[in-house]
């Protein structure tokens, strides 16, 4: 799982952080991240992987990681205090055990916040549909950028490679058309021969 973080300045001087996850079906890739606010900075934290038992979950998978990362960075900047904004509900009825938790994930999810408890103060707060806040648009894009599929890039020698076999295909291809074509032929001159002599001139015309 590709993590990092990332520090930028920023004039709000409150204490508080914006989560969001993502989850692409068509390359069963999960994307994370989260926005921290704090003392004037903003902290990014933004990640992504195939871990089998997280894709399983689809995209509930990626909010609990986005909450879980985004407060182990708050811990690591020594916060006591912060508010999360979150849009999927799991992310505070599985932390604070509204939800029932039917899976190891959920499991290590409560489990996690219950031990950093004694640590820091968390207040989730559920953001408001109807509102656009940059923030939250921003945090929402880098968990999307995090879940897209990443094509290998050829290097020049695999490229050469690949188009000498799709010549060497194509030369292939354009034989066996042949041979089918002149056996096609032959076959048609054989039945023809078969004809009475009046009805083969027909075709012979």
């Amino acid at each position: 799982m590709d993590n990092n973080t990332e520090k930028q300045n920023n004039k709000i001087k409150e204490t508080y952080a914006y989560i969001s996850g993502c989850f692409n079906n068509s390359c069963q890739r999960y994307g994370y991240a989260g926005l921290i606010f704090h003392e004037g900075e903003k902290y990014i934290i933004k990640g992504n992987g195939d871990e089998p038992n997280l894709i399983k979950i689809g995209s509930v998978g990626s909010q609990i990681l986005a909450s879980k990362e985004t407060i182990k960075k708050a811990i690591e900047l020594e916060i006591r205090n912060i508010d999360i904004y979150y849009d999927y509900d799991g992310v505070k009825k599985w932390a604070n055990g509204e939800w029932k938790r039917n899976l190891k994930e959920t499991e290590d999810y409560y489990n996690f916040i219950q031990e950093i408890e004694p640590i820091i103060n968390i207040n989730f707060v559920k953001n408001k549909k109807l509102l656009s806040i940059p923030e939250r648009n921003e945090v929402v894009d880098l968990a999307k950028k995090e879940a897209h599929c990443k094509i290998e890039k050829m290097n020049k020698n695999n490229s050469d490679r690949n188009i000498d076999e799709i010549k060497n295909i194509n030369k292939a291809s354009k034989k066996l058309n042949k041979k089918k074509l002149r056996r096609k032929r032959n076959f048609q001159q054989f039945e023809l021969k078969k004809l009475p002599d009046y009805i083969r001139t027909i075709f012979e015309e």
